[in-house]
């Protein structure tokens, strides 16, 4: 199956799962090194930076909900049609007229959307920081989940990601990467530096 960035749904309560299922994307802190590029985006009240790997740029933006928006960055297909991700979500839970939330339930119901889409999940979980707030980090492991819509896909493949999520100043933020094996040896430390590059400020 080729790894075109999927917006995996989510549990009830934050976002609607059948809702985001029905959406499909194309797709260190400091000064970026030689091919990095460090881009500027607006969600709402938010503001945030992210430092890009040489050969991601913004695939795909969308706005699911008021206050709930999505950026996925993408490496251009490959010739077996797969592609790198990296994926921020923004969560103003005032704009959404919901919550507050706690950064576990957050932490769970975004990662959860990685795990439903998923075989042979196996995940990690650890405490870290990140745009200056304490934060949880999950690497996972599992397949491609086939689909029985695009028969003509690749074979499900074995994919690696990262996924950082928490909370500043009342807006939730979830920070992914994802790729599939061998290029994840590669492509994933690319792609976690990207995460922690992430700043988010809230007006």
């Amino acid at each position: 199956m080729p790894l075109n960035p999927v917006l995996d749904g989510h549990g009830g309560g934050i976002v609607n799962r059948r809702l985001l299922l029905a959406i499909v994307m194309l797709i260190v802190v400091g000064p970026a090194s030689a091919g990095e590029k460090k881009v500027t985006h607006k969600a709402g009240r938010v503001s945030f930076t992210l430092i890009l790997p040489d050969g991601y740029t913004l695939a795909s933006e969308a706005r699911p909900r008021a206050g709930f928006q999505l950026f996925g960055f993408a490496t251009d297909p490959r010739s077996d049609g797969t592609r790198g991700l990296i994926q921020v979500s923004i969560l103003d839970f005032e704009a959404m007229k919901a919550g507050p939330f706690k950064l576990e339930k957050v932490a769970s119901q975004m990662i959860g959307a990685i795990q439903t889409r998923r075989s042979e999940w196996q995940a990690t979980e650890t405490r870290v920081a990140a745009s200056a707030v304490p934060a949880i980090r999950v690497d996972w492991s599992g397949g491609s989940a086939p689909d029985a819509a695009r028969p003509s896909q690749l074979a499900p493949a074995k994919m690696r990601g990262i996924m950082i999520t928490g909370i500043k100043d009342g807006v939730g933020f979830s920070l992914h990467t994802q790729d599939i094996e061998p290029i994840t040896e590669t492509a994933i430390p690319l792609g976690e530096k990207a995460l922690l590059s992430f700043a988010m400020r809230v007006r």
